[in-house]
């Protein structure tokens, strides 16, 4: 079976228990009264931000089932996406999140409450997949995010290949969620949200019968949750301070490609301007840049891409960096810190970090090397809530603060020469 094929429908009808009755309680789906109450709580939040500033349409949500167990399955663009996917579905539902997001105060604990459990990210979790299958079993809404992280230009990212598996293990029920313009109510590189109108779209359910292969569900689940996100003529969309955090995914200028040139306009929170050869641009509500000096717009998106594309794979910064032989990368002043599991990080050294071709250290004024780890012992790299440039170096994490510099172009670089020749994909 291929990736195109038509899966069959599961409907309510299949196999809906004959004392299940209709789905006024919240007792039916296994939830104690305080975590049902923060449920509401949340839905009502929810709702008002609907109401106000995303506007939001709704499209094939009266065809969900109100009973058993299924697979939520989102595009995943902004934060909010837990809470503006499933508040309106009416049904309390489980969410498999990221370990950083759940280590974060009071905020992880309002998730736990709300039904999250953690995942450890690009790697095999044991302990997440048996909670999934506990709350397979129990009946439960599941929301999984296949991309395994938010984007950072819209685009739908690369699916984690594990998805078609797990669908195939539970034999499951799939509902997805394409939520368009949640990338441009907040991008990720952004530090506030805008007023846009949003659509999400619920497709399902859906089921995969035995002639499906993993690979060919996992296809189909790319396919699903493709999305375009653009303001239509006519719709109101504004914002402020937009420009706020894209020198952190724009870390090289596009005119002159001056490393960390860009900075934010201190008069014109919606501008940026090059420190280096002095062009700028302004942003507007639909992440489009506009130059100055007239000309195109060029989406934010593309300017990203193109930024990419300048530097290679694997990257190097450009000659008029000055860098010592053998280096590629260095910033001023910056410190490592290990994150034990269910603790707080504790630095292990500081000084200026410095990636070669061969590992990343930190080293003193004098040089000398205070830190080190091998590109080849870093299992994963990754970008986490925070700002944090996130290291799993042999079974242990490490978080790496460049100094102010940006994380992105951190992150790049470092997956660039861990894997040269490989598509270089910042999570």
């Amino acid at each position: 079976m291929t990736a195109a094929a038509t899966p069959s429908v599961a409907t309510d009808e299949t196999k809906v228990p004959a004392d299940f009755g209709d789905y006024p309680k919240h007792v039916r789906d296994g939830w104690s009264w305080p975590r049902f109450l923060n449920f509401e709580w949340a839905r009502f939040l929810t709702w008002i931000l609907h109401s106000t500033v995303t506007r939001v349409k709704l499209h094939g949500i009266a065809g969900l089932p109100k009973w058993g167990p299924y697979l939520l399955l989102p595009n995943h663009t902004t934060s909010a996406d837990p809470f503006l996917i499933t508040a309106p579905i009416g049904r309390p539902c489980h969410y498999m999140a990221s370990v950083a997001v759940l280590r974060l105060p009071l905020v992880g604990w309002w998730l736990r409450q709300l039904g999250a459990f953690a995942k450890i990210k690009y790697i095999k979790d044991k302990e997440s997949m048996q909670i999934t299958q506990r709350l397979w079993d129990a009946g439960q809404i599941i929301t999984i995010f296949p991309e395994g992280r938010r984007s950072w230009d819209g685009q739908t990212q690369r699916i984690a290949p594990g998805i078609g598996r797990l669908i195939k293990r539970l034999d499951a029920r799939v509902v997805y969620a394409r939520a368009k313009n949640g990338y441009l109510f907040q991008p990720r590189w952004a530090k506030y949200p805008r007023y846009i109108p949003m659509e999400i779209e619920y497709d399902g359910p859906h089921h995969y019968g035995e002639d499906w292969s993993e690979e060919a569900i996992a296809a189909q689940v790319n396919a699903k949750l493709q999305v375009q996100h653009g303001i239509a003529p006519g719709q109101r969309a504004w914002g402020w301070r937009m420009a706020h955090g894209l020198p952190n995914l724009l870390w090289a200028c596009p005119s002159c490609s001056a490393l960390e040139g860009l900075q934010v306009d201190p008069k014109d929170g919606d501008r940026v301007r090059c420190s280096a050869c002095g062009a700028g641009w302004r942003i507007d509500a639909a992440a489009q840049l506009h130059p100055d000096e007239g000309g195109p717009a060029l989406s934010v998106g593309a300017a990203y891409h193109a930024q990419l594309d300048r530097f290679g794979v694997p990257p190097r910064g450009p000659a008029s960096a000055g860098l010592p032989a053998g280096v590629v990368l260095q910033a001023k002043h910056g410190r490592i810190a290990r994150v034990p599991r269910g603790g707080k990080p504790v630095t292990v050294a500081e000084g200026a970090p410095t990636l070669t071709e061969q590992a990343l250290e930190l080293r003193g004024p004098d040089g000398a090397v205070r830190w080190r780890a091998a590109l080849t012992d870093m299992e994963t790299i990754s970008i986490e809530v925070g700002n944090r440039v996130q290291l799993r170096i042999q079974g242990e994490l490490f978080d790496l603060d460049p100094g102010g510099e940006s994380i992105l172009k951190w992150g790049h670089f470092l997956l660039g020469w861990r894997s040269p020749g490989h598509p270089v994909e910042v999570g």
